[in-house]
């Protein structure tokens, strides 16, 4: 099997996402459709005072590229996952290489797809 395009770029793009917002905000009063999609309602599941950034983004990537590959039967589970890796690599090198560029001093630690965290510095 290959790696998938859109399990690539969802894993690098909520990477780049991660680094610039804080994953740990709590969305406050989240909505959702109604029921003929025309506006939205307050979201009343027991969840909706916990909802993360973080988890946000992991949703986002998982529906985009297991929503494409998985169950249009193009790509197997496991490929999908570990391109959503490989995104994920790819942005953390080009973040890398890019923080040596800001004269800037900062750090930024965000949370890997396997929950370890990463952290980027020019310091």
């Amino acid at each position: 099997c290959y790696p998938t395009g859109h399990g690539t770029v969802g894993g690098a793009a909520i990477t780049f996402l991660k680094f610039f917002f804080d994953e740990n905000f709590v969305i406050p009063n989240p909505m959702v459709p109604t029921n003929d999609g025309l506006s939205l309602v307050p979201y009343t599941g027991p969840d909706a005072g916990q909802i993360t950034v973080l988890g946000e983004l992991h949703k986002v990537m998982s529906n985009v590229s297991f929503g494409h590959g998985i169950h249009s039967a193009i790509h197997w589970r496991k490929s999908t996952y570990n391109s959503n890796l490989l995104g994920e690599a790819m942005a953390i090198s080009m973040l890398q290489d890019r923080a040596k560029t800001y004269n800037e001093k900062f750090t930024v630690t965000f949370t890997k797809l396997d929950r370890t965290k990463q952290t980027i510095t020019n310091q």
